[in-house]
């Protein structure tokens, strides 16, 4: 258990945006513990009890050697916003009590939560927040970053950012604003630590 009470702060981001690298730069450049929506999720989708839930619902072609294809699945929700909203509703709830969990349990003055779903429409699950920034990149950028670092077509990277929230819809819930369109990580981490910093005198 923490013998401090840290101070949580979300960071989000669309994909390809470089909210990877600046969470990164947050854990190894600035010691700070994260908490990763993503990691938990994928440890949650080992146990039977969700294979089973997500079989029934997807069939059982998306099982594979025991374990959720996860390739797979991210095809359906890729394809489908329905299967997708599905998925994360039913996964979300649990996803929620790990992240409080690991927070709870975290000894740095401050702990960054990444989560790549956070928005209005969810932000609500998320009021233990203090702070929130958001990592944004223009399409192009993204797009160009997609096909280089993931092998995709145009078309696919256009699929994978349509069927997030909009930049638009993720600064809604901004405190902080970092755009990482033309940045190299060494402007990142210093817009980073600028971040950081300011946080920081407002919590004195």
């Amino acid at each position: 258990m923490s013998v401090i009470q840290t101070y949580p702060i979300g960071i989000t981001g669309g994909i390809a945006s470089g909210k990877s690298t600046a969470t990164k730069i947050l854990k190894e450049k600035m010691n700070l513990n994260v908490v990763c929506a993503d990691t938990i999720s994928r440890e949650i989708t080992k146990k039977p009890s969700v294979i089973k839930k997500i079989a029934e619902k997807f069939g059982n072609d998306i099982v594979m050697n025991k374990q959720i294809n996860r390739a797979m699945l991210r095809a359906i929700i890729t394809e489908s916003k329905e299967a997708k909203k599905w998925l994360e509703d039913y996964l979300h709830p649990v996803i929620n009590r790990e992240i409080k969990k690991q927070v709870k349990e975290s000894d740095t003055v401050m702990t960054i939560v990444d989560i790549p779903l956070l928005g209005p429409y969810n932000f609500r699950h998320y009021d233990y927040l203090k702070k929130v920034v958001v990592i944004k990149a223009d399409l192009e950028t993204r797009i160009r970053r997609l096909m280089e670092r993931d092998g995709k077509n145009r078309q696919q990277a256009v699929a994978f950012i349509n069927l997030q929230i909009s930049d638009d819809e993720r600064e809604k819930i901004a405190d902080f604003i970092i755009d990482n369109t033309n940045l190299n990580d060494q402007e990142l981490e210093d817009k980073l630590i600028a971040t950081i910093n300011n946080i920081t005198n407002l919590t004195n």
